[in-house]
């Protein structure tokens, strides 16, 4: 099966202009709306935030486009937020 991967923003809010808000541990699980791939505001996907790619010349920093695949793989991306919840205090990948 042929995964789909498109580039989400993680820092899209007025906010984020003013304040860094991509930074390692400022959270713990990462949402992402799919509303822009399939007109679901329902549906989000989520993962571990410390598996996001980081930025090349800064690993403290997390990279403003994250890869996400337009259907879950249950291997860093879920549809099941306690499934990320899971992953997340299992503290393995």
């Amino acid at each position: 099966m042929l995964l789909r991967r498109r580039k989400r923003e993680v820092e899209s809010t007025r906010l984020a202009r003013k304040h860094v808000l991509n930074r390692f541990g400022e959270f713990d699980i990462l949402a992402v709306s799919m509303h822009p791939s399939t007109r679901d505001w329902s549906m989000f996907h989520y993962t571990v935030a410390n598996w996001l790619v980081r930025v090349e010349n800064d690993s403290n920093q997390i990279e403003k486009l994250q890869p996400v695949l337009a259907e879950p793989d249950d291997l860093t991306w879920t549809a099941d937020f306690m499934t990320a919840v899971r992953w997340f205090r299992s503290g393995t990948k």
